[in-house]
């Protein structure tokens, strides 16, 4: 078992340097497009440099994650006897030097020894909004197993916090899912990132090609896909045209209910118009101040809110300001489905 000698706490741009050179638990299960935290077209920019990997900002999930992940891990080893080390430890494939994997921590019987290769087993440590899980999460599976792939141990425990409890689930080494992990992996790392060919991007991408590409290059032009563009003029046509039916059986089942609170097919509740649960209410602060002008300056308040000004960042701190100021670039179509028909021939 092979540690990288970096420390992703105290030495964080070193650590997100090597993280470049290769594919971890993470990478694998966005490449796979099995993860819900990134694509495979993502995984590529952040490898080749073209976006720092702190670039998209993190979930709520990801963050309350990462602040109590020593508390679960405290919790495993209180719950199991074992001994958590080598947390955050980046250990490399034996023999694929692009393989690694960051771990949360090596389980130990006996107290930690200074050879990571004692280890029984790893464990990762998750907090999730779930209850409770069946079956451990695809994504999770994928990453447990390409731990144990690349660290040759026979089980990954995962720690996890839900809201009702403390749970603990093992999973086993598969040498099957291992392959094919590796053979994803392998055929990402070098048709796409050495190869330098990026992979497709999905509609996740979206705020992340902003980040690649933040500004336009002024009077420039390119030649795209007249079919794509013609798609996609077809189901923006489409979606006005729902989206306008969709309000006209609304009104009509309103209409139909009026009063009522449910409506049912042979005896089903099937639609419903009713206050939202909570006794939330919603005051026409417009109509209010319309129909009683006199009554308005009684009861207004003035509240202070805290802003940034922009303008003193600007003239005090220009450099700190350039970096944090973006455009904003709009997608539009700029052609009616019929003109793009119409040049078919």
């Amino acid at each position: 078992m092979r540690l990288i000698d970096v420390d992703p706490v105290n030495d964080r741009p070193g650590w997100l340097k090597r993280r470049r050179d290769g594919l971890g638990g993470s990478d694998v299960a966005k490449v796979l497009g099995i993860s819900g935290f990134g694509s495979p077209w993502s995984v590529y920019v952040e490898k080749i440099g073209a976006v720092e990997p702190d670039a998209m900002e993190p979930t709520d999930q990801q963050v309350r994650g990462r602040y109590l992940e020593e508390g679960v891990l405290a919790w495993y080893a209180d719950e199991t006897g074992f001994t958590v080390g080598f947390k955050q430890a980046m250990i490399v494939h034996p023999e694929h030097e692009w393989a690694f994997c960051t771990v949360d921590g090596l389980v130990f019987e006996g107290p930690e020894p200074d050879d990571p290769a004692a280890a029984v087993k790893g464990v990762d440590a998750k907090t999730t909004s779930e209850w409770g899980w069946e079956r451990v999460p695809v994504d999770y599976q994928a990453q447990a197993q390409w731990s144990m792939f690349v660290t040759g141990l026979p089980e990954w425990d995962l720690a996890v916090s839900h809201p009702g409890g403390f749970r603990i689930y093992t999973v086993e080494a598969d040498p099957a899912d291992q392959e094919a992990l590796f053979e994803g992996a392998r055929r990402f790392w070098h048709d796409h990132v050495l190869a330098g060919v990026p992979p497709e991007v999905t509609d996740s991408d979206n705020r992340l090609l902003a980040e690649v590409w933040p500004r336009h290059e002024p009077g420039t032009e390119v030649e795209v896909d007249a079919d794509l563009v013609r798609e996609l003029v077809r189901v923006k046509a489409e979606l006005k045209r729902l989206e306008k039916r969709q309000a006209e059986l609304e009104a009509q089942l309103k209409a139909k209910l009026g009063d009522t609170q449910v409506g049912t097919v042979n005896g089903r509740k099937v639609i419903s118009w009713q206050a939202q649960s909570g006794g939330a209410r919603r005051f026409d602060e417009d109509s209010f101040r319309a129909e009683n002008p006199f009554m308005v300056n009684r009861f207004e308040k003035e509240k202070v809110v805290k802003y940034l000004d922009l303008e003193q960042l600007r003239k005090e701190e220009p450099d700190v300001f350039e970096r944090y100021d973006r455009p904003v670039r709009v997608f539009r179509t700029h052609v009616k489905l019929e003109e793009l028909e119409g040049n078919d021939g």
